[in-house]
């Protein structure tokens, strides 16, 4: 008994102070997290983020180990992403990310990314699905994320902060683990369309068109500038005289299914629109056509289609913006393109008519 005691306690001795790093028996738990900051540091948690991110990459420029294998195994803190599996996960839950301007694509960007992109801000009322940790073998950090972990909808806690993307608004974590945060939930998904008024804008129409007639889904409703309900889309509130010719350029296939038309206030516009609208261009897109107060300047129609809405705040939203300027200080890129959706093909008519008088 006592030469196995003793060959025990040699064992015991030969570990001391040894890391074993890779073994997902004991610090493997499920739904580990991506990093539990540290919240006695007067340093903000994103911040604490992207030290852990440069540091890891310091060592491994892939990003596919572990940020911190020592706390992956503490069994109190369970910190088991690594930057590779930051960048999947927001890259899916906010596509339109991007750090001075240019997409996030590298695990390379993540340091400045956190540091300069991201806020922690009280996070907006509801619940959302939550990714976190799982043993994976095929990883060679041992984990993989999974979506919607928890299997249930994810509550903010008291007093914990939402880390968003300050150019996008998209909520991408949440600041006590640091585990990305998907889709808002409670609520049937919809689709919005934003358009921004000015002085300068007289009204709007717009139409439906596509396979598929949304105008009983029950997502399909207007949010007028200045108003506080949603109304129904289907009613033409301008005279006709101003209605637009939306197939302009015969690149429509059909009848629209339904169009409307209203006066614009200045401000935001918002149509909620069917998922068909935002999943199936062959379904479902939307045309609008706009008119200034000086109608001797005509702004040609947007075709807004599947591929334009990006994921903001949980939601599906597609932006019409003022101009091309406006586009671009939005950071909205898609798929590593600017956005078209401007009122960019405006042609002044005073020209032309200068032109045919000489």
């Amino acid at each position: 008994m006592k030469k196995k005691v003793a060959l025990a306690a040699l064992a015991l001795s030969l570990f001391a102070g040894t890391t074993i790093a890779a073994t997902p028996a004991f610090a493997a738990p499920r739904g580990a997290r991506f990093w539990y900051a540290d919240h006695a540091s007067p340093v903000p948690v994103n911040v604490q983020l992207a030290d852990a991110i440069r540091k890891s990459l310091a060592v491994d420029p892939t990003g596919m180990t572990l940020l911190d294998a020592v706390k992956c195994h503490t069994p109190h803190d369970r910190s088991c992403a690594s930057a590779h599996d930051l960048l999947v996960r927001i890259r899916t839950n906010d596509p339109n990310a991007s750090v001075d301007g240019v997409p996030l694509t590298d695990v390379s960007q993540l340091d400045e990314f956190f540091r300069k992109e991201v806020k922690l801000v009280k996070p907006d009322d509801g619940t959302y699905y939550m990714d976190c940790e799982m043993p994976d073998s095929s990883s060679r950090s041992g984990f993989a994320p999974r979506e919607n972990c928890l299997q249930r909808p994810y509550y903010f806690k008291k007093g914990e902060l939402a880390m968003v993307d300050r150019h996008t608004g998209a909520t991408i974590g949440a600041s006590d683990c640091a585990n990305p945060v998907g889709r808002r939930v409670g609520r049937k998904p919809c689709g919005y369309i934003d358009y921004y008024s000015d002085d300068e804008d007289n009204d709007i129409v717009y139409g439906q068109w596509g396979t598929v007639d949304t105008l009983a889904d029950q997502c399909t409703a207007l949010l007028r500038a200045g108003e506080t309900e949603y109304e129904a889309v289907d009613l033409m509130r301008c005279p006709e005289d101003l209605d637009c010719d939306l197939d302009s350029e015969g690149k429509l296939r059909g009848s629209a299914w339904w169009m409307g038309s209203h006066y614009l206030q200045k401000g935001k516009n918002r149509m909620r629109v069917s998922m068909d609208c935002v999943n199936d261009a062959e379904k479902c897109h939307i045309v609008f056509c706009k008119h200034l107060k000086d109608d001797t300047i005509e702004l040609r129609e947007i075709d807004v289609r599947a591929g334009d809405y990006l994921r903001v705040n949980g939601e599906m939203v597609a932006t019409i913006y003022h101009d091309e300027v406006a586009a671009r200080k939005s950071h909205t890129i898609i798929r590593g393109r600017p956005t078209k959706l401007w009122w960019h093909d405006a042609e002044d008519l005073r020209d032309e008519e200068v032109g045919d008088g000489n």
